[in-house]
């Protein structure tokens, strides 16, 4: 599965989270489960909820 994240290619999860996983110094590694019913979309429509009602603050606090 591929995600495009505004950069005009798509990215594989997999790609994703080793990518995570190497920036935060994360030994874990990756935790492969079965999907959950509850895992469709609703988690990123949180982030993005999330992400709505902070961002003035996010704004105010970050450097892009």
């Amino acid at each position: 599965m591929g995600i495009n994240l505004g950069s005009g290619k798509e990215h594989r999860v997999i790609d994703m989270a080793n990518m995570v996983n190497e920036l935060t110094s994360n030994e874990a590694g990756i935790k492969y489960v079965e999907r959950r019913d509850w895992d469709v979309e609703d988690g990123l429509k949180k982030v993005h909820d999330w992400f709505v009602e902070n961002w003035e603050d996010i704004d105010k606090n970050t450097e892009f």
